[in-house]
C-alpha cells in the first residue's frame, strides 16, 4: 500500500510514518495543501489512499481536495480527512473527501480505515492465452464506494473478462489466491467459487480455456453449507501461486 499524507503537524507525521513502517506501507508526506496537490497530480496512479489534514498553511485541506477532484478524474483515489474537529466531517464530504478519521485516532481503527478505503477490483483476463490477475483502482467515486462497502463486509469485487462482456461477482478476498493455485498451480480446467452478490447467491463455474463463467442457483441451505466449507478452505490461501514456475503468468 502507498499513502500520501498531507499534514503540517510534526507529531502526526512522525506517528503515521512510524505506523506505516511497522505495517510495511510506503508513504509520501506533503506539508501543506499546495504540496499535496502537486504530489497527488504527479503520483496519483501510485497512491492507494490520501490522508488530508484541514488546517494547513498556504492551502487548506478542503481547497486541496476540491482541486484534486477537479483535476484528477480517474483512477479514483479515496481521500480521508484527518481532523480533531468532528464538525468538519460535513464540510470534508462536501469538498470531495470519502471518510473522516478523528485525531487523536485509535491505531486499530486507523489501519482498518486504510485497508477498507484502499479496496480495489480484482480483474481476470487473458493475454497471449495466459491468465493474468490484476488489482485495479476504482474508476470513479461510485465504484470506490461500492468496493469499500463490500470490503467492510470482508468481501471483494471480482471481474472476469471472458469471450463476451465482462462479468462481476462478489467473492471471498482469498478467492483470487485459491483460483491461481487451482488454475495455474494445479493446471485445473474448471474452477468453482461462490458469488455472494445480494439476491444472487450462486455457485459459479469458471472454465479456464475461455474464461466463461456460468451460474447455478441453489437453495439457501445448500449455499450456506458450501459457504462454511469454502471459508475453511479459502482461509489457508493467503498468497497467490508463484506463476513464474508455471506456463501461465500471474501479475
Amino acid at each position: 500500500m502507498k499513502i500520501l499524507l498531507t499534514d503540517d503537524c510534526p507529531s502526526i507525521i512522525r506517528c503515521v510514518k512510524m505506523l506505516c513502517k511497522v505495517w510495511g506501507y510506503d508513504i509520501d508526506v506533503a506539508g501543506n495543501g499546495i504540496e499535496g496537490v502537486a504530489m497527488f497530480e504527479q503520483n496519483h496512479f501510485e497512491y492507494d489512499v490520501c490522508l488530508m489534514d484541514i488546517n494547513m498553511p498556504f492551502m487548506d485541506g478542503l481547497q486541496a481536495t476540491r482541486t484534486i477532484r477537479r483535476v484528477i478524474k480517474e483512477p479514483y483515489t479515496p481521500i480521508l480527512c484527518l481532523s480533531g474537529d468532528e464538525y468538519m466531517a460535513i464540510e470534508a464530504a462536501k469538498a470531495g473527501m470519502d471518510g473522516f478519521i478523528y485525531k487523536p485516532f485509535n491505531i486499530k481503527e486507523f489501519q482498518r480505515n486504510l485497508l477498507v478505503y484502499s479496496a480495489k477490483i480484482t480483474k481476470i483476463h487473458k493475454i497471449n492465452n495466459k491468465i493474468v490477475f490484476t488489482k485495479e483502482k476504482p474508476v470513479d467515486k461510485a465504484e470506490s464506494m461500492e468496493a469499500v462497502k463490500y470490503k467492510e463486509q470482508d468481501l471483494e469485487i471480482l471481474e472476469i473478462a471472458g469471450q463476451e462482456k465482462a462479468q462481476r461477482f462478489l467473492t471471498h478476498p482469498n478467492t483470487q489466491n485459491h483460483m491461481s493455485h487451482k488454475l495455474i498451480g494445479e493446471d485445473k480446467e474448471l474452477y468453482e467459487f461462490l458469488d455472494f452478490a445480494p439476491g444472487r447467491q450462486t455457485i459459479v463455474h469458471l472454465y479456464k480455456h475461455n474464461l466463461l463463467a456460468t451460474r447455478r442457483f441453489v437453495n439457501p441451505e445448500e449455499f450456506e453449507k458450501r459457504k462454511i466449507a469454502a471459508f475453511e478452505e479459502l482461509k489457508r490461501y493467503t498468497t497467490v501461486c508463484d506463476a513464474k514456475k508455471k506456463e501461465d503468468t500471474l501479475q
